[in-house]
């Protein structure tokens, strides 16, 4: 059996420390159980959100030259189309679980049933102080598929840390972990933080996917995005995608929130419909237009909901409400062109209003094999990406109604007024893994309007780069469950130079990102 969730999603949750069991969840139990009932159901797979991942699936993309690559979370293709081996050839119980297969389970002819345990505890030594970092992550995965027509992920992780100073300056400032929750203090200088997670996804007829659960979206072809990314914490969701020949038509509905001083205070909602129309003229050349509307859904009187917010037609909120009013509304092109099926040009535009402060943009090119699979076994990945924002894009009059989610930006997790250079690079030869990431960003009165009020900022002219060099030793593809070490550097104005060293054991299948 082919690996189900080849393409799935990652980093959702449905309720625990920081999230509630609510009328959103009746909702998709009942869509649930319409699924499960429904005999027109075939299964298609999802990609995770993880940075490695999506490079092995975007190479095989590549070469199937599937064209609406940029609805980066909604890749649907057939499961035969990949290869993910289920039999070892490993003659040990011990061997085949440690380096093949998950860690228990239930294969039936209609159904399979798998769960693994994940870890992430790493110690972090740092040339700066006498002071050792560390992280102490446990959690348990859940994947279930029936008769090749739902498949459903759930996941848990528990969470100590203590980072180093610029991430735990980050997490004081926003009071939440980088895309992972809001945290509890404990001995002064540590963090506490939790979450669970759940998603559901299905298939109706050749042309309808189904997509649901609490989780993340990411829109672009680069490291990050600019219009929407998996840098924030997770929210729920349902996402209606519909492709037909050179078309593809996605309809996300989504609630966010947000929070002051601290996570046990009053919570405020807002609701966002997000639209995407992409269009392929051929098979290597694809054009995505995004909208996205925060509506103001909360007020002193309780929730509301406009009608439009249940408009699921491109363009049609946007000529209702423009780009100036209360409800905050963003627009976004991507742009994507693979060249002989080796090289990936993409670019990204979004604005907000009608100044050119207003504005965001991305250009980059992206390498999924150097080699192009002339030599066994080794595949070389190369991005280079440019990132800019102005200092009144994804800004709002009422701060509630700003571009986030849970005191974090929806787009670039530097929020606006910033510009960006950014290298990223995996080597992988047989189990060896090498990881290089290079940031550099200039922010000039960095804002944190995105958190509290408008047109507040610190009053900063912030340099600051990001190096990660990174080697693993990777045990289960499943799970990239992986022994590795690794040297970072943090350079910034605002900051004393941070240089630290990290060993570890880990399963990565979501993305952290802490280059900021």
């Amino acid at each position: 059996m082919s690996e189900f969730v080849a393409l799935f999603t990652t980093s959702t949750r449905t309720k625990g420390r920081n999230g509630t069991f609510g009328s959103f969840y009746g909702l998709m139990f009942f869509l649930t159980l319409g699924l499960l009932l429904s005999p027109f159901l075939t299964l298609m797979a999802q990609e995770p959100l993880n940075q490695h991942t999506n490079i092995e699936l975007e190479k095989k993309l590549f070469l199937l030259q599937y064209p609406f690559s940029a609805n980066r979370d909604y890749l649907f293709i057939t499961k035969d189309s990949f290869d993910f081996p289920e039999n070892s050839k490993r003659k040990f119980w011990f061997s085949k679980k440690l380096c093949d297969e998950d860690l228990a389970i239930v294969n039936h002819k209609n159904y399979y049933i798998a769960v693994n345990p994940l870890i992430n505890y790493q110690k972090m030594y740092s040339s700066n102080t006498a002071v050792n970092y560390y992280q102490n992550t446990r959690g348990i995965q859940i994947k279930f598929l029936l008769r090749n027509s739902i498949a459903f992920q759930s996941v848990f992780y528990e969470n100590q840390a203590l980072f180093p100073d610029y991430i735990n300056a980050y997490m004081q400032q926003h009071l939440v972990a980088p895309g992972q929750g809001a945290t509890k203090i404990f001995k002064e200088t540590q963090h506490d933080f939790s979450q669970s997670q759940a998603v559901f996804l299905a298939r109706i007829g050749n042309n309808i996917v189904v997509h649901f659960g609490h989780g993340k979206n990411f829109i672009g072809n680069g490291y990050r995005s600019m219009l929407l990314s998996d840098a924030s914490f997770s929210y729920p969701f349902i996402k209606i995608n519909y492709t037909k020949r050179h078309w593809q038509y996605s309809a996300i509905w989504t609630e966010y929130n947000q929070f002051y001083y601290k996570y046990y205070a009053k919570h405020y909602k807002k609701n966002a419909a997000i639209q995407l129309l992409s269009y392929s003229p051929v098979s290597s050349l694809n054009f995505l237009f995004f909208q996205s509307i925060n509506y103001k859904t909360m007020n002193n009187e309780g929730r509301t909901y406009p009608w439009p917010l249940f408009i699921p037609l491109p363009l049609a909120q946007i000529a209702f409400y423009g780009l100036e009013n209360e409800n905050n509304a963003l627009l976004g092109l991507n742009a994507e062109w693979l060249i002989k099926s080796y090289v990936k040009i993409y670019s990204q535009i979004a604005i907000d209003g009608y100044d050119k402060t207003q504005t965001a943009y991305q250009a980059g090119f992206f390498i999924p094999d150097i080699t192009n699979n002339r030599i066994n076994k080794l595949q070389i990945s190369f991005r280079v990406e440019f990132n800019q924002a102005f200092e009144n894009i994804y800004d709002s009059e009422d701060s509630i109604q700003t571009y986030n989610h849970y005191n974090e930006a929806l787009a670039h997790p530097l929020g606006n007024n910033f510009s960006e250079f950014l290298i990223h690079s995996i080597i992988d030869y047989r189990n060896l893994r090498f990881t290089f990431l290079y940031n550099s960003y200039l922010a000039k009165n960095k804002p944190i309007s995105l958190l509290y009020t408008y047109k507040q900022f610190l009053d900063v002219d912030e340099s600051t780069s990001n190096t990660r060099v990174e080697i693993a030793y990777l045990f289960n593809k499943k799970t990239n469950l992986q022994y590795f070490g690794g040297y970072y550097i943090h350079r910034s104005t605002g900051y004393d130079n941070t240089k630290y060293f990290s060993v570890g054991l880990k399963t990565s299948i979501s993305n952290n990102y802490y280059a900021f």
